[in-house]
Order: structure tokens, then C-alpha cells, then sequence
């Protein structure tokens, strides 16, 4: 056989061998991308984080009533007394707060974790971190919302919204987080608010509310606001939406804000003092708010409002009383003889004198009735000889 024979035949089984090679690679990654496409869809078919219907708490559901709740997170290791509220917890070892909200049937549950001092620089990695987390797990869409002028809430404040795997356009809840201040500690709180029980109470403010809001048109002078306030029933929380020139502005007023915007509208009966105080508010606000698809949340707006008027007031007293005094000083150095008289008879002296006097030291009420007494009647100084005189106070008569 010649050397080309061997050549050609050595080629053509190498050939064949070949294009089984190719196949089998060919069958190989077949199967690798099919099994890549089953991974990716397999939180379609499972996910322990959210059903269909309602947005999960470690897996748990948020829904149904609260001991059935807290029986399901038992099995996930979490352990909490079976009723609302706040309580101490531990999950995957870390200290935690768990506060569950109830109003017939399951609808929040916040979540307190991450406990750090108030002035460690690792509560931004931690946050970073919960909020990659929320996007590893959920279909979600990210936006932002503001608490202003709140001592409690930092900076950081986000909310995911929750959808289904299956139907991108139904929403399950949202997941919103932030920083947390609080006895010289920083945290982060998560809060879980389940869609469909929610909107049992109020869409337009969820996930703001967990509860009716009894809506309200303000009924005294606006300055040209057009001003629809509503105060929630669980919380007591200050709803207002606030219209001019066609511009919407929507805030929360809770805390202490909520307790003195109630008291002002209910029992203040100064009026005019009332009018200013809420009016002054809705300048602020309006001022404040430079989004109006962004819902704020104030704490203390209304309050600082309050002490800044009583704070102008104090020091405006107060440079009164500088004043006063400067003019009593120099009344001082001049009072004389016929001062004296004016006191001692009724209808000639003035507030400022009786004032003046009853202020001065007994020896220089004596020293002035001596010295004066004496020039008076071309006798000199009479000092010496009056020590035992009589000091009247002086009243006004």
C-alpha cells in the first residue's frame, strides 16, 4: 500500500472520530443549558420567598390570623409570643425585634436587626448588604421615599416593590428598608407589607397606612391652599393632601406632630395663634417637598414651628427687659430729692420710680434720702446723722 493509501485512510477514521466528538460536545452542552434553563426557572415553579397571593416573612406567608403566623415561623427556628406587637427575637443567631401587625387578619411585620453603636461606620455595608439580598431573591421595582426631620430614621430609605414570578404585573408587597436610631444604637429596619391586606385599608397611601383614614375638608383660613386631612384609626397618623395652583402635595404627620396638629384643631382657642401655626405648615411644607410623586413623612415639622414662635417671643421679652434695665441705670444716677417727694406722695411718681427703688439696697435708699434731705435745704451732707432713718418700701398706689 502506498504512503497516500495510509494517509487517506488514517484521515477518514479520524473523520468519523471527529464528528462523534463534535456530537457528543454538541449533546453536552444541550444538556448544560438545560439544566442552567431549569435552575433559572426553578423559583417560578418554588420559592419559599412569596407566593402567589401574598408577599412571605422567612418564608412564612403574611396572611391569616397571628398564632397560626407565629406557629410557621417557629418551624423556620424563629420563636415569638403568639400576639401583636414588638418582640425580642434571634434569627440565624443574630439578635433581632420582630413587630407584627394585626387587624382582622395578618398584614405587617417589620423587622429590627443588625444592632450596631450609634457611631459604627459598618451599618452602610450591612445595609448594602440586606438590600442585594432583597434583589438576589425578589422580581422587585426600586424607589424611594423621604422621613423628614425624623431623630429616629437615618438617611438610607428605600422601598422594593414585590411582583410575582409568573405574572410580572401583579404586585405581592413591598419590602421597605432603612436605618434606624434609637437609646444610642443604630439598626435596620425591614418592613413587610403584604399587598393584598393592605389595600383593605387605604391604596393611595399604601404602604404608608394599615388602616381606615377618616378623610376630612380643613375648615379654617388656608392662604389659598385647598387642604384635605385625614387622620388614620389605628395610629392616629395626620394624612393631608395639600392643593395649589394644581400641584398636589402629599405628607404623614406622625409623632409628636400628629398629637399637636389634633390638639390645635380640636381644643386651641386662640384662633388667630392656630391659623398661624397650621398655615405655617403648609408654606414649610410646600417648601420641603420637591418631588410631588414622593410621599414625606415629618415627625417634628410642626413642632419645631410651635417652639420657634415661643422661642422668638422669650428672647424678644428678654431684650425688653436688657432695655428696661439700661434705662433704669440711668434713671438711677439721677435720682434726686424731688424723686423722693414724688414717691412719698401719691399720683406723682411713676412705675419706673417704684420700681427703681424697691430694687435699691436699704443703705442707698438711705444714702439718697441723707445726701438729697441735706442739699436740699443748703444743710451739706446730713449722712452721718440720719443712719437710723425709716426706709419705706413703695408700692403704687
Amino acid at each position: 500500500m502506498e504512503v497516500s493509501d495510509i494517509f487517506h485512510t488514517f484521515v477518514n477514521k479520524n473523520i468519523k472520530v471527529m464528528k462523534k466528538i463534535i456530537i457528543l460536545l454538541v449533546i453536552m452542552l444541550a444538556a448544560i443549558g438545560t439544566m442552567e434553563a431549569q435552575q433559572r426557572k426553578q423559583p417560578v415553579k418554588k420559592t419559599t420567598v412569596s407566593t402567589e397571593e401574598h408577599l412571605c416573612f422567612e418564608g412564612v406567608p403574611i396572611d391569616g390570623d397571628v398564632n397560626s403566623f407565629v406557629k410557621k415561623l417557629a418551624t423556620k427556628g424563629i420563636k415569638v409570643p403568639p400576639k401583636e406587637g414588638k418582640h425580642s427575637t434571634l434569627i440565624n443567631g443574630l439578635k433581632a425585634q420582630i413587630e407584627i401587625y394585626n387587624n382582622n387578619g395578618l398584614f405587617q411585620v417589620d423587622l429590627y436587626t443588625h444592632y450596631l453603636p450609634g457611631n459604627s461606620d459598618k451599618i452602610d455595608y450591612y445595609y448594602d448588604l440586606v438590600c442585594r439580598n432583597i434583589e438576589k431573591k425578589y422580581k422587585y421595582k426600586k424607589s424611594y421615599y423621604n422621613f423628614y426631620a425624623d431623630a429616629l430614621l437615618g438617611d438610607h430609605s428605600l422601598v422594593y416593590s414585590i411582583y410575582s414570578f409568573k405574572n410580572t404585573t401583579k404586585k405581592i408587597g413591598d419590602i421597605s428598608v432603612t436605618t434606624c436610631w434609637g437609646n444610642g444604637n443604630v439598626c435596620i429596619l425591614l418592613s413587610y407589607y403584604d399587598y393584598s391586606n393592605n389595600l383593605k385599608f387605604n391604596k393611595d397611601y399604601y404602604p404608608y397606612c394599615n388602616s381606615e383614614i377618616v378623610w376630612k375638608n380643613y375648615p379654617y383660613s388656608s392662604k389659598g391652599y385647598t387642604i384635605k386631612y385625614g387622620i388614620e384609626k389605628n395610629t392616629g397618623n395626620v394624612f393631608i393632601n395639600q392643593n395649589k395652583s394644581g400641584k398636589l402635595y402629599k405628607y404623614i404627620l406622625c409623632g409628636e406632630g400628629k398629637h399637636l396638629f389634633c390638639n390645635l384643631m380640636e381644643t386651641c382657642k386662640d384662633e388667630k395663634l392656630r391659623d398661624y401655626f397650621i398655615n405655617e405648615l403648609f408654606c414649610s411644607a410646600e417648601k420641603i417637598i420637591k418631588d410631588v410623586n414622593v410621599t414625606y413623612v415629618f415627625d417634628y415639622i410642626l413642632v419645631n414651628i410651635v417652639d420657634r414662635y415661643y422661642s422668638k417671643l422669650e428672647w424678644e421679652e428678654k431684650e425688653r427687659q436688657k432695655q428696661r434695665q439700661k434705662q433704669l441705670a440711668q434713671r438711677r444716677k439721677s435720682f434726686g430729692f424731688m424723686d423722693l417727694m414724688h414717691l412719698l406722695a401719691p399720683g406723682f411718681f411713676t412705675q419706673d420710680d417704684v420700681e427703681l427703688w424697691n430694687k435699691m439696697p436699704e443703705s442707698e435708699q438711705k444714702a439718697i434720702i441723707q445726701g438729697s434731705f441735706g442739699a436740699y435745704f443748703g444743710m451739706g451732707d446730713t449722712r452721718g446723722h440720719t443712719e437710723k432713718m425709716h426706709t419705706p418700701s413703695l408700692r403704687n398706689q
